[in-house]
Formats: structure tokens, C-alpha cells, sequence
């Protein structure tokens, strides 16, 4: 589906040519992932490190000559952090830089590193240029790209909708929203230097302003060297929910509606961690169907 995809997104040329990929990844690489753990509040956001590892993966048993530029993913100082920095880490063909985590500051601070780190990127390799982009993190740099390398093709690998890709609002957020609220406009004219997409469904083209772009669809990925617990079969019925506790994404309605069920027959299984675990525990230890 990739080399399909590349395809698509370049015109066909009488020779072929080296390919570049620069992708602007959000993972935990080499000892980061113990680094982090031991700063953060509220865990790690393992999706987009499962997602992003598998990409990496996925490019070197292609043998695409991939140049990763890594923002860590941590929630912002002090709210959900303890220091007021993320380290950073150095490896071959990757690069995670250091950065400043005080809330808002830290926008402009990866902002600074990741569009002078791409400009080098660009002015030190020749041929085709390709620049994936995790979500929709970093786009507003495009245009400045494209204002110096007309040929360069930038894709997203969109994992969610924008209004569901931070794990809680700031009162800086909020304030910022109110003073512009968001609509399709402002999202289409962001997402306008985009020469492509990866999704990991079809129904977000529904939701997103491709218009005649190429996409290709990607349904999720299969860790097939993770160690899976063996458990029995619950002879109740389950209901299960992985994936990040945020308010936004309908913990707390989910824990209500589930205590209607009067019925013991019933099990809620949550996975995941974010801002509301402590209320999922709170829960759980109030209602032992809730695991």
C-alpha cells in the first residue's frame, strides 16, 4: 500500500530516483520510554509510540531511506509532568530533541527546533523528498517549506480528528478558541499544502478536507513479538474500552451509563491511562464489576 501510495503522490519519472523520507514522528525512542515514565504524571501516549515504531519498522523492511525527527510526546509542565523539560536522544537516522514542557511555551519552542531541523533536512539531501507528518502536529510549517522546495510532497498519517488528538483542553486553549472558533474554513486552509494522506479509516474523509487528493488507508497495526496474557474465558458479558482516559473522550459518561446496568451479569473492562484513571480506579473499587 505504501510503494502504491508513493505512487500516486509522484508523477512517474523515465528514471527512477533515490526516494527521501523525513518523518516527523511522536515515540518514545531508545531510553526515552524509561526517561519519560519517570516525569509524567499521567503515563505515556503508547498509541502514537506503537503506531510510529511500526511505520519505522514497516520503511526498513522496505528499505526506504528514512530520516526520523522525533518530537516526544509528554504531556505539558506542571500539570501533567514534573520538570519543566523533556530530554532528548540522538541515534542513527533519528533525531529527538530536548525541548522546553512549560505549557504553551512549549508549542513555540518544538515549532522553532522541528522547522530548522526539516529546513537542514532539505537543503542537505538531493532527489525526491517526501515529508510525513504524525497527525496533524507541525503543519503550519508547510508553507514555508514549500516556499523554498516547490517539490517537495508532505503527507499526513492521521491517527484521529483534530478534535481528538489532545488529551485535555488548557485555559489558554480555550481562550484561544473562543476568541477563534474552529471551523471546516479554518481546518481546509490548514490542511491545504498537504499533498496526501494516510488514514486509518475511511470514514475520516468524511470528515476532512482531502477534496480529489490521493489517500490510501491504513486499518491499524499487529505487534506479532508482544506477549499476550493468557485469560479465561468470562462467561459474563463484557464490555471493553482501550485507549486514552481523557475527559474528552467519554470516560466519565461511560462509567455512568454503565452503573444503570443493574444486572451482575455485566463486566465494564477499561485498559488505558490518562487524566481520569484515578476516577476509573475510584470506580472499580466501588463496583467489582468494573475491572
Amino acid at each position: 500500500k505504501w510503494n502504491a501510495f508513493k505512487r500516486k503522490c509522484n508523477k512517474p519519472q523515465q528514471k527512477k530516483k533515490q526516494m527521501n523520507i523525513l518523518f516527523l514522528s511522536k515515540y518514545y525512542p531508545g531510553d526515552l520510554s524509561s526517561k519519560c515514565s519517570a516525569i509524567s504524571k499521567i503515563g505515556l501516549n503508547w498509541a502514537a509510540h506503537n503506531l510510529c515504531t511500526a511505520m519505522l519498522q514497516g520503511f526498513r523492511e522496505n528499505n526506504e531511506n528514512v530520516f526520523t525527527l522525533n518530537t516526544t510526546p509528554m504531556g505539558s509542565f506542571p500539570a501533567f509532568c514534573k520538570k519543566p523539560y523533556v530530554p532528548g536522544y540522538r541515534g542513527k537516522d533519528i533525531i529527538s530533541p530536548a525541548y522546553c514542557n512549560i505549557a504553551y511555551i512549549k508549542r513555540f519552542d518544538t515549532k522553532r527546533c522541528i522547522l530548522h531541523s526539516t529546513l537542514k533536512w532539505c537543503r542537505n539531501i538531493e532527489g525526491d523528498k517526501i515529508i510525513l507528518f504524525y497527525n496533524f502536529y507541525n503543519l503550519d510549517i508547510i508553507p514555508r517549506l514549500k516556499q523554498e522546495f516547490h517539490d517537495i510532497k508532505a503527507i499526513s498519517l492521521v491517527t484521529d480528528l483534530p478534535e481528538y488528538t489532545s488529551p485535555r483542553k488548557s485555559i489558554l486553549t480555550t481562550i484561544n478558541e473562543i476568541i477563534s472558533p474552529p471551523s471546516r474554513i479554518k481546518r481546509s486552509e490548514r490542511l491545504a499544502g498537504l499533498d496526501g494522506f494516510i488514514l486509518l479509516a475511511s470514514a475520516m474523509t468524511e470528515r476532512l478536507a482531502i477534496d480529489n487528493r490521493p489517500w490510501t488507508l491504513i486499518e491499524g497495526i499487529y505487534n506479532d513479538e508482544a506477549t499476550l496474557e493468557k485469560v479465561e474465558k468470562d462467561s459474563h458479558k463484557v464490555i471493553m474500552y482501550t485507549g486514552n482516559l481523557g475527559e474528552r473522550y467519554g470516560i466519565r459518561t461511560l462509567l455512568d451509563a454503565f452503573a444503570l446496568i443493574k444486572s451482575p451479569d455485566y463486566r465494564l473492562w477499561i485498559r488505558g491511562d490518562g487524566d481520569l484513571e484515578q476516577l476509573v480506579r475510584q470506580r472499580a473499587e466501588a463496583d467489582n464489576r468494573i475491572v
